[in-house]
């Protein structure tokens, strides 16, 4: 029975129902009678969902029937619960014309209640039938119909479409009508019902499924159809429920039903604005039509879930094939599968129908005698165990497990096991049991009594109150009189008996009487008393410091994120390359720097159109970085030093020699929608105005599949159809493949383009007068069609939701970065956070300070930053980055004497910076000839190549910058500066770029208000920005002076009495400057120099300015404890 197994929606208050008590002698109606009233009185008027009874009512329904070429048999048993809320339908010649040669078969999985089960089981057919001849009459009589009538003037069919749509507006009419019956409308009934259903004609079986009840067909003795499980979990069905404003919890519906198609439940379908398969829980069947084989139908069963809990559909066809080959009493075999299930675990109500065909299995003589064995074996081994002399009498678990460990057993009915001949084993304990029922306690007690008297060494205990009363009543007069003279020994021998004899301990009757005295239990109860106090008053204590205590940071807080484009970082192999196990060979320096995350940039299989952004299989390594050993090598290399390895993940396109693009062009069924196609040709106009981000239309012809397919990239990027359930699956099964393997969180990237308008209008020009023949660039057009989609959200907390299942192992969590250029639509930008509710991404990637050298000044940089802290939403994480593999270096750009500053304020901002590798160096880009350019985008357009900042690492004055050390071949020219600037130099030089790099960020990570204090501006002007950092509670804060400006500048900041009148430089850019006294009315600082200055103070600044402070938690510190606390 599906529903709110155990707590939710309550039953009704009725009686309960006859077929509940039909059976039951006075005495066990009472029983029931009274369970229902206690359950009753503790559900405040309603039996709870999940109530079960102290045994099983097994009292079956039957009936059976034949015509139409076929037999049927049911059976259904209220088993353990506690009322029966099951029905069915066995319909054969429907009353309709053209359907007398028609059947219809159903059952009903009521929960909360039978009211709609019953209903349905009486009406549900009428509707269907009745709105069959509806649509036949709007359709037409001829076309599709089916019948096996030749006769012209006999009434026609409907239609294959008619019966189809006749059963959805049935099931939709039927649950509309059921609505208006009062005890639903005032709310006094709850109830709903599942209902799986076929409908038989003489060419078409029409499967219908509401729920999760279920319809198997047998053909060709295999399960070769079954109907889908209707369960909240599913993903459009999740989607539904989400649209309707609902959760799926705990795999139920808002947590409490448990499946997401239903009649009746209309607490479930109250959603305003929302029509009736759009709701909570949605009455709409499936309907599935499949084309009857007589030559090979065999069977098809119909059963609530409480069957299938237990067995799976070819267990439970492979049993009722075995039945049918020693019965062919349908009713017979069906009793035998609720009794079987019982047996096996089912808790539920039980109802199955079998309907067999011309085909069925037929009795075997064979079959027939193997069965009569087993019986005889089985009833035999049970005898021999229960008529063996000397023991006790075994219960029946015993007897059970006996069995299951029999060697000799002949083969057991298959999927049915031991369990399908219980009642069999049954029968010859019955019948050998020399207690009755009533006795049983009685029994108990007898031996429990016999095992004390065998075990009472002291002859003085049996004097104690009670206890020689109960050997009194065990023992036989002729024993009373043995044990009688045993005892008669003087006071000598008995002492001496009492000496000799060890001392075996009390029986637990004597031990209770003594321990119940107020002696003894008055300490008990203070010492038991005093532990519950103690204990209730340490997990109050945890509790409040847990409350108390700010979330700890997690690793991707704590420090910066350095990104690796693997092709130009070390090259171990010597092919000019970068690859894995170079990167492997380069660990020790996010070791040095401190560094504790390292992004790797794309190393899937790719043809390389894209240097790894068209991936050719998402599962494997390009043989160019290594192989999968070279990655896990890395990978536990990486882990081992305490590093985080990131990877990027690539959801909205593949390489075009993707498996999955080569079958959907050969229109493969399964893999026919993994990509966005539609209809054109290849010399006619293309489907609309898109253009890629490369430039050009965004279609191209396919000529083995005479279509156009989507691609915002390169032709060779193929868009993914993410709105294919299939492929959302695949790509939660590539999330599960690289976490399984260890990876610590993923880079989404372009992430906006995952989903796309499915009317394909065309997009608004820019310019609108603009001839469109000349829109070509991305740049033309407003992206209202292509980018930033409904449902995209939607995806990203799917995702979000796998990684979360693999963050719950302590110190595991895993990290999700979005990727997403919205150019200052900062709004669409901070939506990738999520909600307070529902989480997205760790941090969405902070693109602003890329745009700091447009306008190198003080006030251009406050804006740049304030534009992110000002609209990012409360209580979320800041980020920063100022290069990446797509932009010009940040030292190029801004100029080399910037490069030091910028990373000053990179390094001392709120939240986590991300560092483009060569960037603690100060690498610049390289040129690159037109002969040299690698880039796509460069071959397409040579000013937007993306090679210069793609140039080898330097990490020496060798050869190629020791980018690889065995040949003179690099992908991409190393710049000219390699022998100045690199790794191995600025190791050596106290004041290089590498050196305040790692002393910045070390200090970030050490002092409690640079990586997770309050951020405060204090000063802007045309060349210097001024910020700085405290805690609330400590004495010691952080004033960063920043000058991007052109020229010298003299700060004043005497008007802020928070700051200490004289300040010390803790870091200069120029070194020079590291401890110099400057007073705070005259802070100069040259074009360029950034100083970090520790003061002490105990006044706080944020208190008095709280428009220009931001903090994404607050925390206090506590010194005397050293501890942070909430505040």
């Amino acid at each position: 029975m599906s529903g709110i197994n155990g707590g939710g929606t309550p039953y009704g208050t009725s009686a309960l129902s006859p077929f509940c008590l039909e059976g039951l002698d006075q005495k066990e109606t009472q029983e029931a009678l009274s369970l229902k009233a206690i359950l009753i009185k503790g559900n405040s008027g309603g039996i709870a969902m999940g109530a079960f009874l102290d045994k099983p009512k097994t009292v079956k329904h039957n009936s059976h029937g034949e015509g139409n070429g076929l037999h049927y048999g049911l059976s259904s048993m209220q088993g353990w619960r506690v009322e029966m809320e099951d029905a069915h339908s066995a319909v054969l010649g429907l009353p309709a014309p053209g359907m007398t040669d028609w059947s219809f078969f159903a059952v009903y999985d009521g929960h909360a209640g039978s009211r709609v089960a019953n209903y349905c089981s009486k009406h549900l057919l009428e509707h269907i039938i009745r709105d069959s001849l509806v649509a036949r009459g709007t359709q037409g009589f001829q076309a599709g119909s089916d019948s096996s009538t030749s006769d012209p003037s006999a009434p026609v069919p409907p239609r294959v479409e008619a019966v189809k749509a006749g059963i959805r507006t049935g099931f939709l009419r039927i649950d509309e009508h059921m609505r208006s019956f009062s005890e639903f409308r005032n709310g006094v009934d709850h109830s709903g019902s599942t209902a799986v259903g076929i409908l038989l004609s003489p060419e078409h079986f029409f499967f219908i499924n509401c729920g999760d009840s279920r319809a198997v067909l047998y053909r060709n003795s295999q399960v070769c159809f079954s109907t889908l499980d209707h369960k909240p979990c599913n993903p459009h069905e999740r989607e539904r429920i989400q649209n309707a404003g609902g959760s799926v919890i705990i795999q139920r519906v808002n947590g409490s039903l448990a499946v997401s198609r239903a009649l009746g439940d209309y607490d479930y379908k109250c959603v305003d604005g929302k029509g009736p398969t759009e709701q909570l829980v949605s009455p709409e069947p499936e309907v599935f039509e499949v084309i009857r084989a007589p030559e090979e139908d065999q069977f098809v069963i119909l059963a609530c879930d409480g069957i299938w809990d237990v067995m799976s559909n070819e267990e439970l066809c492979d049993y009722v094939k075995s039945r049918l080959e020693v019965s062919d009493d349908l009713e017979r075999v069906c009793n035998e599968v609720v009794d079987t299930c019982m047996h096996k675990g089912s808790r539920d109500n039980m109802s199955v129908v079998l309907v067999s065909l011309p085909n069925a299995p037929k009795v075997s003589e064979e079959a027939v005698r193997k069965d009569a064995e087993l019986n005889k074996y089985l009833e035999l081994k049970v005898e021999e165990m229960l008529c063996r002399r000397g023991e006790l009498f075994p219960d029946m678990v015993t007897v059970m497990r006996n069995l299951s460990t029999d060697s000799g057993m002949p083969p057991l009915p298959p999927a049915g096991g031991l369990a399908s001949k219980r009642s069999v084993i049954e029968a010859v304990y019955s019948r050998l049991n020399p207690y009755r029922e009533e006795d049983a306690m009685s029994l108990k007690k007898q031996k429990a009594s016999m095992e004390l008297v065998r075990n009472i060494r002291n002859p003085d205990f049996l004097d104690v109150e009670g206890v020689g009363s109960v050997v009194r009543a065990i023992n036989s007069p002729s024993e009373e009189k043995q044990d009688s003279s045993s005892l008669k020994l003087d006071s000598d021998v008995a002492e001496e008996y009492t000496q000799l004899k060890p001392y075996a301990g009390m029986p637990k009757e004597v031990l209770l009487l003594y321990s119940s005295q107020a002696r003894y239990r008055i300490p008990r109860e203070i010492m038991f008393w005093l532990t519950v106090a103690c204990t209730l008053a340490l997990v109050a204590l945890t509790i409040t410091v847990i409350a108390l205590s700010p979330r700890c940071l997690s690793w991707w807080q704590v420090s910066p994120v350095y990104q690796i484009y693997p092709r130009s970082f070390r090259d171990s192999d010597g092919d000019g390359v970068g690859d894995i196990k170079g990167i492997q060979e380069q660990l020790d320096h996010f070791e040095y720097l401190n560094i504790k995350s390292v992004w790797i940039s794309p190393f899937y299989r790719s043809p390389m159109k894209d240097f790894g952004y068209d991936v050719e299989d998402f599962l494997a390594i390009d043989p160019l970085f290594g192989t999968m050993k070279d990655f896990e090598e890395l990978l536990a290399e990486m882990h081992n030093k305490g590093l985080k390895l990131i990877m990027d993940f690539i959801p909205n396109h593949t390489s075009d020699q993707h498996r999955w693009f080569n079958l959907s062009r050969m229109r493969d069924p399964h893999y026919e929608d993994y990509y966005v196609w539609t209809d054109c040709n290849e010399t006619g106009p293309r489907p609309n105005n898109w253009v890629t981000v490369f430039g050009n239309s965004s279609w191209t012809y396919d000529e083995v599949r005479g279509q156009c397919y989507l691609h915002q990239f390169l032709k060779e990027q193929p868009d993914l159809n993410l709105r294919n359930p299939q492929v959302r699956q695949e790509m939660i099964d590539i999330i599960h493949f690289w976490l399984g393997k260890g990876v610590d969180g993923f880079r989404m990237d372009s992430v906006k383009f995952i989903l796309e308008a499915a009317h394909l209008r065309d997009e608004p020009q820019v310019d609108p007068n603009k001839s469109p023949e000349s829109v070509t660039s991305e740049w033309d057009l407003h992206h209202d069609y292509t980018t930033s989609q409904l449902g995209l959200h939607d995806l990203l907390r799917d995702w979000r939701a796998e990684m979360d299942i693999y963050s719950r192992e302590p110190g595991k969590y895993r990290f999700m970065v979005t990727q997403s250029y919205d150019y200052h639509e900062v709004d669409k930008t901070m939506m990738y956070y999520g909600t307070s509710l529902v989480k997205e991404s760790d941090f969405p990637f902070n693109f602003y300070l890329m745009d700091l050298p447009q306008n190198t000044s003080g006030l251009w940089v406050q804006h740049l930053v304030h534009l992110w802290m000002a609209n990012m939403p409360k209580g979320q994480w800041p980020n920063w980055l100022v290069g990446s593999h797509d932009k010009p270096r940040i030292a190029s750009i801004a100029g080399q004497n910037y490069i030091r500053v910028i990373n000053m304020l990179l390094l001392t901002l709120p939240g986590t910076p991300t560092t483009y590798y060569g960037e603690e160096i100060g690498m610049e880009n390289i040129n690159v000839t037109d002969s040299q350019i690698q880039d796509p985008a460069g071959k397409f357009n040579a000013s937007a190549s993306r090679d210069p900042q793609r140039s080898p690492m330097q990490w020496s004055g060798n050869m190629n910058g020791d980018f690889n050390n065995k040949t003179n071949v690099t992908w991409l020219p190393v710049h000219p500066d390699y022998k100045s600037v690199n790794v191995e130099v600025q190791k050596k030089d106290e004041g290089s770029v590498l050196a305040q790099y790692r002393f910045l960020n070390t200090l970030r990570q050490s002092e409690l208000p640079l990586h997770r204090g309050w951020f405060c501006y204090i000063h802007a002007d045309a060349n210097v920005f001024s910020y700085l950092r405290e805690l609330d509670g400590l004495d010691q804060a952080f004033l960063m002076v920043l000058n991007f400006g052109k020229e010298s500048a003299i700060t004043d900041l005497s008007s802020f009495p928070e700051l200490p009148d004289q300040l010390k430089v803790l870091m200069s850019t120029n070194h020079v400057n590291n401890g110099k006294v400057l007073q705070k009315s005259h802070i100069l600082t040259e074009a360029g120099e950034g100083l970090v200055i520790q003061y002490s103070t105990h006044t706080r600044f944020n208190p008095n300015h709280t428009k220009q402070c931001y903090v994404s938690e607050k925390a206090c510190y506590v010194g005397a404890m050293d501890i942070l606390y909430k505040c």
